[in-house]
């Protein structure tokens, strides 16, 4: 009750001529019952502003049209800037253009690539097979080409002499999808390698992923000079 509504009791009650008699300890009875009126009247008020406090916050963050208990917000989603797990790295430039210079070369569509004065060729990680220091010989002559671990009859599932060149014609003749990596990755279904992953400056050129079947997959690393040269040529073939 404010002071105001107290004053204007008081002023009635003295007000009246049949109470204006009343001895003091009445008059500090009605007086005491309107303070208790008062301070009831502020206690219900209180609670009624602390219950307002308490829910108007849980109403804000309860969805839309749901009911029951309050649920904490979800996480934010993770950036999506990163780059995505697994992603191959990318390949230089000049490796690239020496990748797309030797399918050309290798599907007849040109006559020469990038190289440097001797090329290694091999199968499966195998120590050099051939090295070959007359570049344009080989570059002439497509049969020089073709290779084999010695004492073998096949590699792979290709019989000898292994065409280094042929799994690049047969994606062509297939219409499958070629792609370039940084790294020799595991093929499907080759046999074991029989020496180390190609050193230097490498592209692997291989099958699109969804291609990569037991009878399809392989993977021809080209090696490079600093220069962006073709200095080795390293053939892994799937052995279905």
């Amino acid at each position: 009750m404010r002071d105001q509504d107290l004053r204007e009791e008081l002023s009635a009650f003295l007000d009246r001529p049949a109470e204006r008699v009343l001895d003091r300890a009445a008059l500090e009875g009605r007086v005491a019952q309107l303070r208790r009126r008062r301070a009831a009247a502020t206690t219900v008020l209180v609670a009624a502003v602390v219950a307002l406090v308490v829910l108007v916050p849980m109403l804000l963050l309860r969805p839309s049209g749901t009911t029951g208990t309050v649920e904490p917000a979800a996480p934010p989603a993770p950036s999506s800037s990163r780059e995505p797990v697994g992603e191959p790295a990318p390949v230089p430039d000049d490796l690239r253009r020496l990748a797309e210079a030797f399918i050309a070369y290798a599907r007849g569509d040109a006559e020469a690539f990038p190289h440097g004065n001797s090329l290694a060729l091999s199968l499966g990680g195998q120590v050099a097979l051939l090295r070959v220091d007359d570049v344009a010989a080989v570059l002439a002559n497509r049969r020089t080409w073709r290779i084999c671990p010695p004492g073998q009859e096949s590699y792979g599932a290709s019989s000898c002499p292994v065409d280094l060149l042929g799994p690049v014609v047969a994606a062509e003749v297939n219409g499958t999808p070629l792609v370039f990596e940084p790294d020799l990755g595991e093929v499907v279904c080759a046999p074991p390698r029989s020496g180390p992953m190609p050193e230097g400056r490498v592209v692997v050129v291989r099958p699109a992923p969804e291609s990569r079947a037991c009878a399809l997959d392989f993977a021809l690393a080209l090696v490079a000079d600093r220069q962006g040269r073709l200095t080795a040529v390293d053939l892994t073939l799937s052995a279905p």
